[in-house]
């Protein structure tokens, strides 16, 4: 059975591939599932929307645990107890039984209800978790995936990325015909855009940025949800009860049509009249009345992050991001004020030919469709390593020069090392690797390296040694140090770093 999961901030989707397409799987009759687990005495209740039935009539023994693969990001339980992690569970125990449950144990699970071992998988992941130099959430969840749960998982794959593989195998693009696709995937956690090429069966990356400093879906909801409750003078503590479940209702309601057709008509009017369509009712959340102000004042932070990171691939792009096909993913950008940011920016129309206004069902599951497709080799994806990394090591002459092994923007093939052209003299066993990271982005900037290391092989002075660096589809890198008998020594380049020194390009 060959497997894509959309492991998603608020929801997930399992889909396989059926031998001729991708279909969803229907987990406990639901194809979209809320990324939710329930537990009783620490012990596994309810997954889904399951969960969040038993949590509603039990909320007073039950612990609802949501916005766990955020959470995967960070060993520090300080910044779980920051953003309202109430549980004796870490993120990453509640990640993995709820994908266990998901995909291997529950009787809802797909092995069990298949009957079928995973042959192959693919998991979407943030861009953002792509893109890093070290990131703890795709390490964390590629722990989970391959060494808790047994599962062959051939790679992480950017969820934007995803998008544009279920894209163009659907399109059917003619031989030998080319387009360039910028695509906008708004989830619960993350905002992420991606610009590729794509041909009939290959997706190559050129250039892609992502925000998650809680510019995305889930900080939109609770800032909607703090003005309801302000109005009401209701005490706000969003760890309570009333405002898990308030929050969970206002998801499911702000991407309905009908709620989105009177958000776009009160918009028309509101600059010219805001206290009368302001006070306009758009639906309830709990026993609250959400307005349109209410909506359209919280999304001033979505508004921003969407330009920044529309800006920083425009700048790096030259100042000119130009496009065939615009296609616009993910749940939230189901909301209007989320289509509408992003066709403003680009000034276009959703009747516009660049824009593909994708039906509902396929934006839902593009990305665990996409995932799909690719671990059922129908697309390839060529990805683009962001970041340039050099070596300083002893040259044969036994000066201390600077060397570079990986250039930014160079095409990777995955699991193959690449050397530097330059061979180095390595001074005994115990020697410090030396060198650095030139973060890529707005501002380029330095992450610099100092480790000890012990071989794994004798080393000889007269002999010559190879530095290189090999990453994986993932875009996990490890440091390669090869002798003349092809012998290896590899260090994953996160080890590489002072412990709880994540580089972000920010």
């Amino acid at each position: 059975m060959t497997l894509g999961l959309d492991f998603g901030t608020t929801n997930s989707i399992i889909s396989y591939w059926d031998g001729t397409k991708p279909v969803p799987y229907a987990f406990g009759q639901q194809t979209y599932t809320p990324s939710a687990i329930v537990y009783e005495d620490k012990e596994v209740v309810g997954v889904g929307q399951d969960a969040l039935t038993y949590w509603s009539s039990n909320h007073q023994k039950a612990k609802l645990c949501r916005f766990f693969k955020t959470l995967l990001t960070t060993d520090n339980p300080e910044k779980w107890k920051a953003v309202g992690w109430a549980i004796d569970k870490s993120p990453y125990e509640v990640a993995k039984e709820y994908i266990e449950q998901l995909l291997v144990k529950s009787s809802h699970s797909i092995i069990k209800n298949r009957g079928m071992a995973i042959e192959d998988l693919v998991v979407s992941v943030p861009e953002l978790w792509q893109r890093g130099v070290v990131n703890q959430g795709a390490e964390n969840l590629m722990k989970i995936l391959r060494d808790d749960l047994k599962l062959p998982v051939r790679q992480l794959l950017s969820e934007p990325v995803a998008a544009v593989a279920y894209y163009i195998w659907k399109s059917q693009l003619a031989e030998g015909a080319k387009k360039r696709i910028l695509v906008c995937d708004m989830g619960g956690g993350t905002f992420d855009v991606a610009l590729c090429e794509a041909s009939r069966n290959t997706v190559s990356v050129i250039d892609f940025d992502g925000n998650d400093s809680n510019q995305a879906g889930v900080s939109d909801l609770k800032g909607i949800l703090r003005n309801v409750y302000g109005r009401a003078e209701r005490p706000i503590d969003e760890t309570s009860f009333e405002f898990i479940r308030d929050l969970w209702d206002l998801d499911r309601n702000i991407v309905m049509d009908a709620n989105g057709r009177k958000l776009e008509l009160a918009y028309r009017n509101y600059e010219n009249s805001p206290e009368r369509y302001g006070a306009m009712p758009v639906f309830n959340s709990g026993e609250l009345s959400v307005t349109a102000a209410d909506a359209f004042e919280a999304f001033d932070g979505i508004y921003k992050g969407i330009h920044t990171v529309l800006n920083k691939i425009k700048q790096r792009q030259g100042g000119h991001l130009e496009f065939d096909q615009l296609l616009m993913v993910g749940g939230f950008s189901q909301y209007f004020l989320v289509r509408k940011t992003i066709l403003d920016y680009f000034k276009l129309a959703e009747t516009h030919e660049k824009v593909k206004i994708i039906p509902r069902n396929d934006s839902l599951f593009a990305i665990s469709y996409g995932a799909t497709l690719v671990a059922a080799n129908q697309v390839e994806i060529k990805e683009l390593y962001p970041h340039s990394i050099f070596y300083i090591g002893y040259s044969w002459s036994q000066q201390e020069v600077e060397i570079p092994i990986i250039t930014a923007g160079k095409e990777i093939k995955p699991d193959t090392p690449h050397f530097a052209k330059q061979e180095v003299k390595i001074i005994g066993n115990d020697f410090d690797l030396k060198g650095y990271v030139q973060m890529e982005g707005d501002a380029k900037r330095q992450q610099e390296f100092k480790k000890p290391v012990k071989l794994n092989f004798k080393a000889d002075l007269d002999k010559r040694y190879k530095i290189g660096i090999e990453i994986n589809r993932s875009n996990m890198a490890v440091c390669v140090i090869r002798d003349a008998a092809n012998q290896e020594h590899k260090i994953p380049l996160g080890e590489l770093f002072k412990k709880g020194i994540y580089p972000v390009t920010d």
